[in-house]
């Protein structure tokens, strides 16, 4: 359970790509700012927690020898469990870090429809994983 966790982590990174300033990044928010009705100043306040975010996550995944960019699996897969137990840790976190600094600016109706993107976006990697095993 744990492996997959992580490894769905490491996939959506991955799909992410290298740079923060992908073109998948910008649709992202759009798509966030489309689905949470944001103002103009909420789209300019979550863009920098979103993109903070993700550089962070990556940097934690380099940390633990993974670069996401390379979709290379292996990394992970070399892992002792304690070092995926620590890095599931971190990644927690960052996460909880991320969620509050959203939930100062989202009203409660936003923070969970973000909520339910973020499930929708799991559920679409592990239907991704499904077929690429």
């Amino acid at each position: 359970m744990l492996k997959k966790f992580l490894l769905l982590l490491t996939l959506s990174l991955t799909a992410l790509g290298a740079n923060a300033q992908t073109p998948d990044l910008e649709q992202q928010i759009a798509d966030i700012k489309e689905r949470l009705a944001l103002t103009d100043s909420q789209s300019e306040q979550i863009k920098p927690i979103i993109e903070n975010s993700l550089a962070t996550r990556r940097e934690i995944l380099k940390k633990y020898g993974i670069d996401p960019a390379s979709g290379d699996r292996q990394s992970f897969k070399k892992l002792s469990f304690g070092d995926k137990r620590k890095l599931r840790g971190e990644l927690k976190d960052a996460k909880i870090a991320t969620d509050k600094k959203l939930e100062a600016i989202l009203s409660d109706e936003q923070m969970d429809e973000y909520e339910e993107i973020q499930k929708e976006r799991k559920e679409e990697l592990r239907a991704h994983m499904k077929k690429q095993s």
